[in-house]
């Protein structure tokens, strides 16, 4: 129904990272994802306006940002995140993709995967399980 080119994968990977079994983590992992995401594109389309299609310099970010986001995926999720943007989007751009769509792209599959997870939380809302009742003794 939307197209999101060759990235549609980022919508599933999006609920997948952020979905936590309690609202209040969710909510903190909603947050840093979308900081880290919008950040990450801002910073991937100035790098991609500055160093153009140059091999060398792509190289130099890819490897930066590869390294910067799996160091941070267990230390700090927003700037994991951030990482891994500024990393997809020079990829995307590196490959022949243009930066602006591979951008658009990346915001709209991180906004319909947590919109997906908000939906899901608002459907389903923290449901307990019911403590089992206690037989007569």
């Amino acid at each position: 129904m939307i197209d999101l080119g060759r990235h549609g994968y980022w919508v599933p990977l999006t609920v997948l990272f952020v979905l936590r079994p309690g609202r209040a983590d969710t909510d903190e992992r909603i947050e840093m994802r979308v900081v880290g995401t919008l950040t990450g594109l801002a910073v991937a389309t100035g790098l991609a306006v500055l160093v153009g299609h140059g091999v060398a310099a792509n190289t130099a970010i890819l490897t930066v940002t590869a390294a910067c986001a799996y160091a941070m995926l267990m230390i700090e999720y927003a700037l994991f995140t951030f990482a891994i943007t500024v990393y997809i989007v020079t990829l995307a751009h590196a490959m022949g993709e243009s930066a602006v769509d591979a951008v658009g792209e990346r915001a709209l599959g991180t906004a319909i995967g947590v919109a997906i997870v908000i939906l899901a939380f608002a459907v389903l809302r923290d449901r307990r399980m019911p403590l089992p009742a206690r037989a007569a003794s």
